[in-house]
Protein backbone atom coordinates (compact mmCIF):
# COMPACT_ATOMS: atom_id res chain seq x y z
CA UNK A 1 0.00 0.00 0.00
CA UNK A 2 0.84 3.65 -0.13
CA UNK A 3 1.82 3.74 3.54
CA UNK A 4 4.54 1.13 3.28
CA UNK A 5 6.71 3.30 1.06
CA UNK A 6 6.20 6.52 3.05
CA UNK A 7 8.62 6.94 5.96
CA UNK A 8 7.24 8.18 9.25
CA UNK A 9 8.62 11.62 10.11
CA UNK A 10 9.25 12.63 13.71
CA UNK A 11 8.70 16.17 14.93
CA UNK A 12 8.78 18.30 18.07
CA UNK A 13 6.87 21.51 18.61
CA UNK A 14 9.22 23.73 20.64
CA UNK A 15 7.28 26.50 22.31
CA UNK A 16 6.61 28.71 25.30
CA UNK A 17 3.37 28.84 27.29
CA UNK A 18 0.55 31.03 25.98
CA UNK A 19 1.99 31.17 22.47
CA UNK A 20 -0.67 29.28 20.51
CA UNK A 21 1.07 25.92 20.57
CA UNK A 22 -2.09 24.18 21.80
CA UNK A 23 -4.04 25.52 18.83
CA UNK A 24 -1.23 24.50 16.48
CA UNK A 25 -1.12 21.00 17.95
CA UNK A 26 -4.91 20.68 17.58
CA UNK A 27 -4.57 21.73 13.95
CA UNK A 28 -1.89 19.09 13.35
CA UNK A 29 -3.96 16.40 15.09
CA UNK A 30 -6.94 17.19 12.88
CA UNK A 31 -4.99 15.64 10.01
CA UNK A 32 -5.68 11.92 9.77
CA UNK A 33 -2.03 10.94 9.32
CA UNK A 34 -0.42 13.19 11.95
CA UNK A 35 -0.26 12.36 15.64
CA UNK A 36 1.05 14.82 18.23
CA UNK A 37 1.20 13.50 21.79
CA UNK A 38 1.15 16.71 23.83
CA UNK A 39 3.50 17.96 26.54
CA UNK A 40 5.25 14.74 27.46
CA UNK A 41 7.87 16.45 29.63
CA UNK A 42 5.47 18.33 31.92
CA UNK A 43 6.11 15.58 34.49
CA UNK A 44 9.50 16.05 36.21
CA UNK A 45 10.51 12.34 36.32
CA UNK A 46 10.33 12.20 32.52
CA UNK A 47 12.93 14.98 32.23
CA UNK A 48 15.01 14.37 35.37
CA UNK A 49 18.04 13.06 33.46
CA UNK A 50 19.17 12.31 29.94
CA UNK A 51 18.32 8.60 30.18
CA UNK A 52 14.72 9.30 31.16
CA UNK A 53 14.41 11.87 28.34
CA UNK A 54 15.62 9.32 25.76
CA UNK A 55 13.38 6.60 27.19
CA UNK A 56 10.34 8.92 27.06
CA UNK A 57 11.11 9.98 23.49
CA UNK A 58 11.52 6.35 22.46
CA UNK A 59 8.14 5.47 23.96
CA UNK A 60 6.37 8.39 22.29
CA UNK A 61 7.86 7.81 18.87
CA UNK A 62 6.94 4.10 19.03
CA UNK A 63 3.34 4.56 20.24
CA UNK A 64 1.81 3.99 16.84
CA UNK A 65 3.69 0.72 16.41
CA UNK A 66 3.19 -0.88 19.83
CA UNK A 67 -0.24 0.28 20.99
CA UNK A 68 -3.66 1.26 19.80
CA UNK A 69 -2.74 4.95 20.08
CA UNK A 70 -2.61 5.29 16.31
CA UNK A 71 -5.54 7.17 14.81
CA UNK A 72 -4.87 5.45 11.53
CA UNK A 73 -2.84 2.53 10.28
CA UNK A 74 -0.77 4.96 8.21
CA UNK A 75 0.89 7.67 10.31
CA UNK A 76 3.01 10.03 8.25
CA UNK A 77 4.26 12.08 11.22
CA UNK A 78 4.46 11.47 14.97
CA UNK A 79 5.55 14.09 17.47
CA UNK A 80 5.23 15.92 20.74
CA UNK A 81 5.15 19.36 22.30
CA UNK A 82 8.17 20.46 24.36
CA UNK A 83 7.93 23.69 26.30
CA UNK A 84 11.19 25.63 26.45
CA UNK A 85 11.00 26.02 30.25
CA UNK A 86 10.95 22.23 30.73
Amino acid sequence: GECLCNPVRFFAILSMQRSGSGWFETLLNSHLNISSNGEIFSSFPRRSNVSSVFMTLDQVYNLDWYSSAAKNSCSAAVGLKWMLNQ
